[in-house]
């Protein structure tokens, strides 16, 4: 394995990094976890047969990105009061945190906030315009063939 350190590109993100600390007061950690995808979702957090995709994207918000649900609410676009009473029916559903996959496909967090379709609808023309097969889809999301489709069907209305 090749020493990072010797590479050139490692000192221009050290020093990156150091500008960064001295102008906005951040610890390195700080600056890293702002360059994670926040407004990515991997598509292995839906594949949750128990709970409906708005129930698997709110509990996924709160309990593994750990953000407020005021914000979720802001988010998606929703009513703070559909959120909270999501997140509670998702917790009575499936009381234990989301397990962790690994996933090929990430889902923008943007998408959600389209109210004229619903979650799965959105999902799915999603998967679909990414190549993505009625099948493919339905696999990857825990989903029935026959749920998909007509998911798919209703979201191109």
């Amino acid at each position: 394995m090749q020493d990072i350190k010797k590479d050139p590109s490692f000192e221009i993100v050290r020093l990156g990094l150091r500008e960064l600390q001295n102008k906005y007061g951040l610890q390195p950690e700080e600056i890293l976890h702002q360059l994670s995808p926040k407004d990515e979702i991997p598509i292995s957090v839906f594949k949750n047969p128990k709970l409906g995709i708005l129930e698997v994207l709110v509990k996924y918000l709160k309990e593994e990105r750990r953000m407020r649900l005021s914000t979720i609410a802001a988010e998606l676009n929703r009513d703070q009061r559909t959120i909270w009473s999501t997140y509670a029916n998702s917790k009575r559903k499936h009381p234990i945190r989301l397990p962790k996959r690994p996933s090929k496909h990430s889902i923008p967090l943007a998408l959600f906030k389209d109210r004229k379709r619903s979650a799965l609808s959105v999902l799915v023309l999603f998967l679909q315009g990414q190549g993505l097969s009625h099948k493919q889809t339905a696999i990857a999301l825990g989903r029935s063939y026959p749920t998909v489709y007509a998911a798919s069907r209703r979201g191109k209305r």
